[in-house]
């Protein structure tokens, strides 16, 4: 809220554009407010010895155990990065038949769905997503139950969400996230004009429904739901995915935590 308006008002977003230093001051306050409030969320790995058991991890954490820093939330000029699920190495396979086909449910089930073996024979051959080096003789975490930043930081009361998160990604969850989300016969003077595939925001939206669920197994949070969150809520689910999927975990210094109940040790991953 601005000046008492509800709406952040066109003509101040305007001016602070032509602006370049004011635009650059207001990007960087962006960037330290939602970097701030991304820190706050909580994850509880679950232990794969005695399933009773594990350890709750933020961020920090994550950066001690694996020794990388966090996905950055802005690039240097201050614009807001792309999140780190928005390109996991198969996206560029799917952009050009999602281009040239209309954008509705049945043409994309006709177009992708027939395709769908071809594609991943492709990938596989290109080695899309390959899974990170991990030392097997220490087992990854059994489940990831994850509190969000504006529940731990207590921003948005009514939204006292948990949720668990699972994955990887693969392409198939691209697939389907498609066929049951991509209405893309929407003009584009819709609200929902964004929801394109080639729209990094919304494929990431659409890959985090695809994985993540309430902790009952049954509710899910489809983009519908996912887009109303705090965008601190989003980059931390969008972070904590590439430090559980993607790093990799040879060393045996590195990577582990110990059981808070048992005292053995897990890998800080999935």
């Amino acid at each position: 809220c601005i000046e008492g308006h509800e709406k952040f008002p066109y003509k101040l977003a305007e001016a602070i554009e032509r602006d370049h230093d004011a635009r650059k001051k207001l990007l960087a306050a962006r960037a330290k407010y939602v970097d701030h409030f991304r820190s706050k969320g909580r994850c509880f790995l679950q232990c794969p010895h005695c399933l009773s058991g594990g350890i709750e991890i933020d961020l920090f954490m994550m950066f001690l155990v694996h020794g990388a820093m966090p996905h950055p939330v802005a690039n240097p000029d201050q614009s807001p990065t792309d999140p780190f699920m928005a390109y996991l190495g198969f996206e560029l396979d799917f952009w050009p038949l999602l281009r040239t086909h209309l954008f509705t449910k049945k043409a994309v089930a006709h177009t992708l769905v027939k395709t769908m073996e071809k594609v991943r024979d492709t990938l596989e051959i290109l080695g899309a997503n390959t899974p990170p080096t991990r030392d097997y003789r220490i087992p990854p975490a059994k489940s990831a139950q994850v509190s969000l930043p504006s529940r731990t930081a207590d921003v948005f009361e009514e939204r006292q969400v948990h949720l668990l998160l699972r994955g990887p990604v693969l392409p198939t969850h691209d697939l389907n996230a498609v066929l049951r989300w991509g209405d893309y016969s929407l003009g584009p003077t819709n609200e929902n004009a964004f929801w394109n595939y080639t729209n990094p925001g919304f494929r990431t939206l659409l890959r985090l429904a695809m994985i993540t669920s309430h902790p009952d197994g049954k509710t899910e949070f489809g983009p519908e739901i996912l887009e109303t969150w705090p965008v601190s809520d989003i980059l931390f689910l969008d972070t904590l995915y590439a430090y559980l999927h993607s790093m990799s975990t040879t060393n045996p210094e590195r990577g582990a935590v110990r059981c808070m109940g048992c005292g053995k040790e897990f890998l800080a991953a999935l």
